[in-house]
């Protein structure tokens, strides 16, 4: 079995029936759905789309309003339900791609550490194949956390495709 970080070639000339696409809606991250897409619809693969909400988010502090207690749970629930709407369009926009061609998928939205949370699915699943967005020009507006890869890369029992 492949273990480690590998090139698209590579991947494509094994087998998964599992696959796994950690996706957060940037350029890069549709990059990677892409790939996955193509290598589950040619190999008949189960895709397994995951958004990570980033559980760090709620340690925001220093902001003077939000010290009462009331006001910062308000603001969290504010902010939660925003992540969990675009966790759920992203996903969906990877299920319409999904639909056409012909792939089966299952949507995972968590919150966590995004490595552990990817890591623990990768386990929970079986996952042959995790593919991962590389980093695109530009994107850091859209986005501003970075996967630590060799957080992950030695805890996973499965290659890992930067797409």
């Amino acid at each position: 079995m492949l273990f480690g970080i590998y090139p698209n070639s590579v991947i494509k000339q094994k087998m998964f029936r599992k696959i796994l696409i950690a996706t957060h809606g940037t350029k890069g991250a549709k990059k990677a759905e892409q790939v996955a897409l193509e290598i589950a619809s040619q190999q008949s693969s189960e895709l397994f789309a995951m958004y990570v909400i980033n559980s760090n988010w709620s340690s925001l502090t220093g902001i003077e309003w939000l010290n009462a207690s009331h006001t910062r749970m308000k603001f969290y629930s504010h902010i939660e339900k925003d992540f969990y709407l675009k966790a759920k369009q992203i996903l969906e926009d990877i299920n319409r791609l999904a639909s056409q061609k012909q792939v089966k998928i299952n949507n995972i939205i968590s919150v966590g550490i995004p490595e552990e949370a990817i890591i623990e699915e990768c386990a929970k699943n079986h996952i042959d194949l995790l593919v991962l967005g590389s980093g695109v020009k530009g994107d850091r507006a859209e986005y501003k956390y970075t996967l630590q890869l060799k957080k992950i890369k030695n805890r996973v029992l499965c290659p890992i495709l930067l797409a």
